[in-house]
């Protein structure tokens, strides 16, 4: 037979390795699960990080928001998308009064086109019409004012046109007559003003 010493130091053997295989087995997994976790934390780190500079480089973005509407308006309005003639109207007329110069007639038109004739293809013996624009391809409506004002004040209004909120092109200047008692030059001004980009 077996002593009682030998049995209970099997028990508490017996007993030891079942407690450290239990403890081995449930820290195995729960060690596994924390590697898990560690990774799982990193990665949404990572995450977290990605997502804190882009927010950032947005707000450096929201920052400019208002800069970079200003410049767009300034950009539709120095050559907006549609013709606008009745804007660069009350820009010449808040101009010239302003000046201030006698506006005696002031146009804005879509440019003439021109079709070319008939031309006859002697190979099929067809006739064939073309009509080609003489206008080209920019987007553009052309101008024309009539005004009369002493000379210091028709320069002062062509420093004025080149400032103008609108893109613009004097195409041609004339000068009339001189008018004594009134001490004005007739002056008729021909260009252009742009849209659609």
């Amino acid at each position: 037979m077996k002593s009682p010493t030998t049995i209970i130091i099997v028990k508490i053997v017996a007993t030891l390795l079942i407690i450290g295989a239990f403890y081995f087995l449930f820290l195995t997994s729960k060690i596994n699960q924390l590697v898990k976790n560690q990774s799982d934390i990193e990665k949404i780190s990572l995450e977290l990080r990605n997502a804190d500079k882009k927010l950032q480089q947005l707000k450096e973005v929201d920052k400019n928001k208002k800069s970079l509407e200003d410049t767009k308006l300034l950009v539709n309005n120095y050559w907006p998308e549609e013709q606008e003639a009745s804007s660069f109207i009350v820009n010449i007329e808040q101009t010239t009064t302003s000046i201030p110069l006698i506006v005696d007639s002031l146009n804005v038109a879509e440019p003439k086109t021109t079709k070319a004739s008939k031309t006859t293809d002697t190979t099929d013996k067809t006739d064939k019409k073309e009509s080609k624009s003489s206008a080209p391809n920019n987007k553009y409506l052309d101008f024309t004012a009539s005004f009369s004002s002493p000379y210091q004040n028709i320069l002062v209004f062509f420093e004025k046109m080149e400032s103008l909120s609108r893109f613009n092109t004097i195409e041609s200047i004339s000068l009339g007559g001189y008018n004594d008692d009134e001490g004005t030059l007739n002056l008729r001004v021909q260009g252009k003003i742009y849209y659609g980009r």
